[in-house]
Order: structure tokens, then C-alpha cells, then sequence
């Protein structure tokens, strides 16, 4: 009985690796289809000046320069909790970073900023989530030029 038992599980367990190993998801349609069927506006469809609210900074370091990636999507209102990170963008590829707290965040700013910069330098901008989308250079993140001012101004 127990080799019965232990012969149909074998079986089983064949037939489910063998169907697995041929079920592959594939991704059919180009970059461009699934980023215009996404239906949310990014960063690079703002226009000169004009400001929105990101999700989170995820940015980029290249050369000791932050950037971020045009096709981070835009949030319709800030978020209560966590950090709101406001961006303008400006002539050139460039973008200015305003960060606040939510209105019901009890994240502490300086240490959050700090985590964000820290990801920031160890992700590289010719990595592939990187490369494939238009960069915006960040010329200032609260008005600061750099990491040191901006946590020196940072309570």
C-alpha cells in the first residue's frame, strides 16, 4: 500500500514539474504599448516647470549626480503617510526635489532623506531599470545643491 501510495505521488509529482517547466509567461507586446496602456502620467509628461508628486525618489547616481527616471508615475494628490516628494521639472533634463512629511507621517525626515541618498549611490544609472528611461538629472532636493547641506538643513 505505502508503495502504492509513494508511486502515485512520484507520478504526480512528475506530471506537475513536467506541465510547469512548459507553462512560461511571455511578454508579448513592446515597452511603449504597456507604458501607454498604464494610463497614468509620468514624470517625463510634465512640461517645463510644471510640478507633480512621485511615489519616492528612486533615484540613480552617476558620477557622484543624482538621477531619476522619466517614467516614474505621478500620484493624483500626497499621500498622508511617509514622505511627499514633490518635483518640478526644469529646461535641460533637470529636476528640482521638494520633500516633506505626509500630514499624518510620523517619519522622521532627515533620517528618511539619508536612506534615500544611501540607495541612491549604490544603484547606478546604467543598470537596466535605469538605462531604458529617460534620466532627469536632480539639481537640488530642498533647495540644497548637496547631500551635506541638505542634512545640515534637515531637522
Amino acid at each position: 500500500m505505502i508503495f502504492i501510495f509513494r508511486s502515485s505521488m512520484a507520478f504526480v509529482m512528475c506530471v506537475l514539474w513536467f506541465h510547469s517547466a512548459n507553462a512560461e509567461f511571455r511578454v508579448t507586446e513592446s515597452q511603449q504599448v504597456l507604458l501607454k496602456l498604464r494610463e497614468r502620467l509620468t514624470l517625463e509628461d510634465l512640461a517645463i516647470m510644471e510640478r507633480g508628486i512621485v511615489p519616492a525618489l528612486g533615484a540613480c547616481n552617476r558620477n557622484g549626480a543624482l538621477f531619476v527616471s522619466g517614467r516614474n508615475y505621478l500620484l493624483e494628490g500626497a499621500p498622508s503617510y511617509g514622505l511627499v516628494w514633490r518635483v518640478q521639472r526644469l529646461q535641460g533634463d533637470k529636476i528640482t526635489v521638494s520633500v516633506s512629511r505626509g500630514s499624518d507621517s510620523t517619519t522622521s525626515l532627515r533620517t528618511s532623506l539619508a536612506q534615500a541618498m544611501l540607495s541612491a549611490i549604490v544603484s547606478r544609472c546604467d543598470q537596466d531599470h535605469f538605462s531604458s528611461a529617460p534620466l532627469y538629472e536632480i539639481e537640488t532636493i530642498n533647495g540644497e545643491a548637496t547631500s551635506a547641506a541638505l542634512l545640515v538643513a534637515t531637522p
